[in-house]
């Protein structure tokens, strides 16, 4: 399996999640998308060691969507653009965002973030475990994130409750009323720990 995270890409065993290659997006020359053959082709740096093998080929329906997740962690890998014969239903997937669109996105998840509020499913976490919750998406300024976190702090659940997380977490994030608690919260925090192993952001051995 590939994974995708925010520092690179990674190999991992289908079969027990372990890692078997990482390569940061400085060692990626370049990122082919083929949207008519379902194909992704990884290109490698040549100033890799001679032994490393430099162009990895997979097949698959999502290789358009890999390929656009690939540029929006590193937008120099530009190549990563499907092939010039697509059909009219690729390119309206692979259509340039505009920012009414951005607006409108996050419009939609501020009012879904509203609902989930609203329904007191929601948990709040605590600051100290594991640095839960921290990590954004994309780099920004100081001053940029102290007016974002202003902003979308409601109810006690301030910016980072919402922003992209690289680590286990110790607590679910969500109320779950049937079943034996203590089993089911295991359940959940086993399943985001399986998350981020997928994504390739912690090991099969990271508890």
């Amino acid at each position: 399996m590939l994974g995708v995270n925010c520092d690179g890409l990674c190999m991992i065993k289908e079969d027990d999640k372990f890692i078997m290659y990482e390569y940061a997006y400085s060692q990626i020359e370049s990122v082919g998308v083929d949207v008519c053959e379902k194909l992704l082709t990884l290109s490698l740096s040549r100033s890799l060691p001679p032994d490393t093998h430099k162009c990895f080929v997979f097949q698959t329906p999502s290789a358009a969507e890999i390929g656009a997740l690939i540029q929006s962690y590193c937008p120099g890998l530009g190549n990563s653009k499907p092939s010039a014969a697509v059909g009219p239903q690729d390119q309206r997937r692979t259509r340039t965002v505009t920012n009414e669109d951005r607006s409108r996105l996050y419009h939609n998840v501020v009012q879904c973030r509203a609902g989930l509020l609203e329904s007191g499913l929601l948990l709040k976490t605590s600051d100290t475990v594991n640095a839960f919750l921290r990590n954004t998406l994309r780099r920004i300024s100081k001053n940029r994130i102290e007016k974002i976190m202003a902003a979308e702090e409601t109810k006690g659940f301030p910016h980072t409750y919402w922003a992209f997380n690289k680590y286990p977490i110790n607590q679910p994030l969500s109320r779950i009323t049937e079943g034996d608690e203590a089993t089911n919260n295991a359940i959940a925090i086993a399943m985001f720990s399986s998350l981020l192993t997928y994504a390739g952001l912690i090991s099969n051995n990271c508890k």
